[in-house]
């Protein structure tokens, strides 16, 4: 009975040993996949694929991405060579550049699926090996111009496009229908030596225009709403380059961008006011800024949404006057900056900390100044306006005109200085935020470390770079082959060991 019972542990234990050993086997032949199993004949150029980087999910092992970075310098030639795309170009728009995957033994068919889209891949031999032929369609032709997809358009892969994602699935399944699935996507390098990038904005110089998108070195993508574009006075557009890349760059629809400074975040702005705000009509801004001689290459795609935004002489606003009669200070503003029952709060400051501390602040170049806490209320709640509103203060008894000059002071001492004009006994001022304000005569030579509120701009680096959806795959493979041995010898030692001492 002994030997019975041991001959038995024997063979389950055995049998156990080789069910592990041929699911382990199994699956590796579905999972072990790498970027040496990927083959790119360049349909389009040599070397327009400059990369292929693959990731695993330490999580998930069947999780595998491919990312193919093309060549930014390549990318350039081709759009500017339009002849070149114009004989490449397939029945549907398409320039598609061929890429294969190696087939393990046990795959019998090859599928790519995009969103709810799929379609079989042709399966070729080269070299005596199998591939999966699969095609990535990276010019877009449009009109009479081609676009690179994949970044601000849809991904598209053997004739199936995207619509939002920026991924492609390769489905390989084997006789037991068991799935590989792989990830695929491509775009522009994200940085290094030799690539220069920057981001588009729309901008407001009195508020920050709120936007949904994403955007990297290489492009962006971004919506807005109309209405919030129509009611911006100082709205103007902005790009900001890796490196100066001239006095001025051309950016359609806007026009001509000119060179206004190099900003703290070492990029270079270039800046235009955007007058006609009709532009924002159309459903998407698309387009491709490209500059050969410095390298670079920037796609926009800003989405526009919301009412039309009528034309200027279509648009009726009602002017109001809001006058506080202990002061005679006037605040004159449209109704859609200022609600009509807004009330004027105008507080004189004579005395306390605050007149101190700005006394301080003031008293090397000014003879003397009057004080004024500045705001608008509804319903006992302090609002702001919502675009610029003109201030007007009587000019002081026994202030010199020649000399005056108005400054908005700051909790944390900073100042800015306005343009002034002075009209029929009363100092006029636009601006678009209430606060502390100074009525200032100053003296023969006022110092020089204020500056005006229409010279200062706005521009931040990282309101995009926030947003980013960082859809690039990163490095990290692993030998699954020496990984699955080692598993696999461990297991047969141990069994062998079990059963011996059976």
């Amino acid at each position: 009975m002994k030997i019975m019972i041991k001959t038995k542990v024997k063979l389950i234990v055995g049998c156990v040993i080789m069910l592990i050993v041929i699911c382990l086997c199994g699956s590796n032949s579905v999972k072990a996949y790498s970027k040496e199993d990927v083959k790119i004949e360049g349909k389009i150029e040599q070397g327009l694929i400059d990369d292929v980087e693959e990731e695993t999910n330490a999580n998930d092992p069947d999780d595998l991405r491919f990312y193919f970075t093309l060549n930014t310098n390549k990318v350039i030639e081709l759009l500017l060579n339009g002849n070149k795309l114009d004989s490449l170009v397939e029945n549907d728009n398409m320039v598609y550049e061929n890429v294969y995957f190696k087939l393990a033994n046990d795959v019998t068919t090859a599928s790519i699926a995009v969103e709810e889209k799929e379609k079989d891949l042709e399966i070729v031999t080269i070299n005596n090996e199998r591939y999966a032929k699969c095609s990535l369609g990276l010019f877009q032709k449009e009109q009479n111009t081609y676009t690179l997809t994949g970044e601000c358009t849809p991904i598209s892969v053997c004739g199936v496009t995207a619509k939002f994602n920026q991924y492609a699935i390769l489905k390989l399944k084997n006789e037991n229908n068991t799935i590989k699935k792989i990830s695929l996507s491509y775009g522009l390098p994200e940085g290094g030596e030799g690539e220069v990038g920057g981001y588009l904005e729309i901008n407001n110089k009195a508020k920050e225009i709120p936007l949904q998108g994403w955007g990297v070195m290489h492009c962006i993508d971004m919506s807005y709403d109309r209405q919030e574009l129509a009611k911006s006075d100082d709205l103007y557009v902005t790009f900001a380059a890796d490196i100066n890349v001239g006095n001025s760059i051309n950016i359609e629809p806007f026009g001509t961008l000119n060179f206004i400074k190099k900003n703290d975040d070492e990029h270079y702005i270039y800046e235009k006011v955007i007058s006609d705000k009709e532009i924002f009509n159309k459903d998407y801004i698309k387009g491709t800024l490209i500059i050969p001689e410095y390298n670079l290459l920037y796609l926009y795609n800003i989405a526009c949404k919301g009412d039309l935004i009528k034309k200027d002489s279509e648009v009726t606003k009602d002017i109001i006057t809001i006058t506080d009669k202990t002061t005679n200070i006037k605040l004159d503003a449209t109704t859609g900056a200022v609600p009509e029952d807004a009330k004027l709060i105008i507080n004189k400051i004579t005395e306390g900390d605050l007149f101190t501390n700005i006394n301080k602040i003031l008293s090397s170049g000014i003879n003397k100044f009057e004080l004024y806490n500045i705001n608008l209320s509804i319903n006992n709640a302090t609002i702001q306006p919502n675009g610029k509103v003109k201030l007007s203060m009587p000019v002081p008894n026994g202030y010199d005109t020649s000399k005056l000059a108005v400054y908005k002071i700051a909790e944390d001492g900073n100042k800015i200085k306005y343009n002034i004009t002075i009209n029929d006994g009363y100092i006029e001022f636009e601006t678009d935020n209430l606060d502390n304000y100074v009525v200032a005569e100053e003296k023969e030579n006022p110092s020089t470390e204020t500056s005006s509120s229409t010279d200062n701009t706005s521009s931040s680096s990282s309101s995009n770079k926030n947003n980013q959806l960082d859809n690039t795959p990163k490095t990290g493979t692993k030998d699954y082959t020496t990984i699955v041995s080692y598993i696999v010898s461990t297991i047969c030692t141990l069994g062998l060991a079990i059963i011996k001492k059976v």
